[in-house]
């Protein structure tokens, strides 16, 4: 995460962006002391567009794909990223189902860097080809995670629900980091593990073939299996990254990395969470969530973005996106992304019904 981080900000420096970078930079101040801006929108630091849920795979972790209606036109697509640009965000993350079966991807991710956003794509990489590839990386977008969950093929290709999964999303990272060298880009390139407990052990040898087949990095997310409970066991005081989990090609903090196992065993996560004040997450629906586990659960009366695409400003200062949390949902989450802002700004702390503290390297 760190690596990533640096990347980004040498990027965002090298154009120039000094401004919008110091305006961050007061309101992660603000969030670190649980206070409003001194000036300026209070939007959030990171914002989530799902842009589809249509996917072609059938993966056994995720539903996604039968809740794939009601999704936006290209044209509001487009609208909807400029009305995120004006909540001011440091990146903007495009994600699904699977993105790529919108042909419009390509001109969302270049309205998205023309505001000037961190821009991220997340994708299997099924069906992406070379000229697709070359379009992708010409758009100027920031970096890429692609899907894969183990280092043995047919293991991969069983939980996608897809044979020959695998193999596709290792065709479009050679694709990506061929295009990215052919036009002398800094994308980042990662590939994504969703690690249980049964699949720890295999991390090392997945980060080893990423990395040889032109992946910057290998970057970890806990399965989370919402419905079969968990986040009841004591945090433990003293918590050690695993060595499976030390690899020097690894994209996770070493905090973050030493929260997933006790979370994988079913320990209440240390909170405080700060994505009602951090985080925006957009479904294919309009919906507004404050985090993608919330979007996720599909809990009704969350405010959109649809009816009223010029006033998101408005309908994010007015707050009410806690509220689309269901009642149990935190407590038991290590998403990536929100957790890692989260020790980034030092939020994670005091858990108020235990009283317990975050104890990580």
């Amino acid at each position: 995460m760190r690596e990533s981080l640096r990347h980004h900000l040498f990027r965002q420096i090298r154009r120039g962006r000094l401004r919008s970078l110091g305006r961050l930079w007061v309101r992660a101040r603000a969030l670190r002391r649980d206070a409003p801006p001194a000036h300026g929108p209070e939007g959030p630091l990171l914002a989530t567009l799902a842009i589809t849920y249509r996917c072609p795979l059938g993966c056994e972790m995720c539903d996604l794909p039968a809740q794939a209606r009601g999704e936006p036109s290209d044209e509001e697509l487009l609208r909807w990223i400029d009305a995120i640009a004006r909540l001011g965000p440091a990146g903007l993350g495009i994600t699904g189902g699977e993105p790529l079966v919108r042909k419009s991807l390509e001109s969302v991710l270049a309205r998205a860097v023309k505001h000037g956003l961190v821009t991220h794509l997340n994708t299997s990489g099924l069906g992406l080809g070379r000229e697709r590839a070359e379009r992708l990386i010409a758009t100027g977008l920031d970096s890429i995670n692609l899907s894969i969950d183990h280092d043995q093929a047919r293991v991969h290709d069983r939980w996608r629900g897809r044979e020959g999964a695998q193999a596709a999303a290792f065709d479009a990272l050679d694709h990506l980091h061929q295009a990215r060298r052919r036009q002398k880009r800094a994308t980042r390139l990662q590939v994504m593990m969703a690690v249980g407990r049964d699949t720890l052990e295999r991390v090392p040898h997945l980060e080893r073939l990423a990395r040889a087949a032109g992946a910057d990095a290998l970057s970890l997310l806990p399965v989370h299996d919402f419905p079969a409970g968990g986040g009841n066991r004591p945090w433990p005081a003293h918590v050690k990254v695993p060595a499976e989990l030390r690899g020097p090609g690894l994209e996770n903090s070493p905090a973050y990395r030493a929260g997933i196992l006790p979370f994988l065993e079913g320990a209440a996560t240390p909170v405080t969470c700060s994505a009602p004040r951090s985080g925006l997450f957009i479904d294919p629906s309009g919906g507004l969530f404050p985090c993608t586990p919330a979007a996720t659960a599909r809990a009704g009366g969350a405010p959109n973005i649809r009816a009223t695409p010029d006033t998101l400003v408005e309908l994010y200062r007015r707050g009410g996106l806690a509220a689309t949390i269901p009642e149990g949902r935190c407590g038991r989450c290590w998403w990536n992304c929100h957790r890692e802002l989260d020790l980034a700004l030092g939020v994670l702390g005091d858990r108020k019904e235990t009283g317990q503290r975050l104890d990580l390297p």
